[in-house]
């Protein structure tokens, strides 16, 4: 099983109030759909943000993405136990 991707939060928090005490880096973020991936117990495993994802029956909007991971645990490239996080466009 693959974890909720962890809460983001936004200026002005009190969980983000010391934020701006040392040096900083502001990167702007392309915002696409969350999409986890990872060889978990020997089983690929994919979710978006809010569902582990059917890798035999896909949504259509994450069909590429899990084509991808599919292809990646075939060949052996997936470790277990580590989970790659990122944003599906």
């Amino acid at each position: 099983m693959i974890s909720n991707y962890p809460k983001s939060y936004y200026v002005g928090k009190k969980e983000v109030e010391d934020i701006f005490t040392g040096h900083v880096i502001i990167e702007e973020k392309i915002d696409g759909s969350q999409f986890s991936f990872g060889n978990v117990n020997g089983e690929l495993v994919c979710r978006s943000k809010n569902q582990v994802l059917n890798i035999h029956d896909p949504e259509k909007m994450f069909i590429q993405a899990i084509e991808i991971s599919k292809l990646l645990f075939d060949e052996g490239k997936l470790p277990e136990g580590v989970i790659y996080r990122g944003e599906y466009l």
